[in-house]
């Protein structure tokens, strides 16, 4: 398959991937990860971009207001990006795929020598059968 041929980028945020009571939908995840991994059996590269890292670390946190300092900002995303990466890599592997974090920030794309490197990263990623690479905006 080649670099551009049949790929689908799917963006999930915090409403997706959150119930109204703030905590981890893990019956949505799993339909997420059951749908992503049947477009990827039908031939097509997957590529799932998500946030909800704070809003998940929060709840992880016992926090009971959005935290409004960076400081806080950070420690719940640091924490959720943890737990959903574990429920990606719980919920995708029930269906025999493996998944793959890759941070990008603006200086990733702008920086000839780091976008090289991040889509290096991507490719070699993305080549290996049954890999969902998950990218985050750090």
């Amino acid at each position: 398959m080649g670099l551009y041929n049949n790929r689908i980028v799917v963006k999930v945020g915090t409403s997706t991937l959150t119930n109204d009571a703030g905590k981890s939908d893990l019956r949505t995840t799993d339909r997420l990860a059951c749908v992503l991994s049947d477009i990827q059996n039908m031939g097509y590269e997957v590529v799932l971009v998500s946030s909800g890292a704070i809003a998940v670390g929060r709840n992880k946190l016992n926090m009971t207001a959005k935290p409004d300092s960076m400081r806080m900002k950070q420690a719940a995303a640091a924490v959720g990006q943890c737990s959903l990466m574990y429920l990606y890599d719980k919920f995708f592997g029930d269906y025999d795929k493996t998944v793959a974090q890759i941070l990008l920030n603006a200086d990733d794309i702008e920086e000839e020598e780091k976008k090289k490197g991040k889509s290096d990263q991507y490719i070699q990623c993305a080549s290996r059968d049954g890999c969902n690479p998950d990218c985050k905006r750090k």
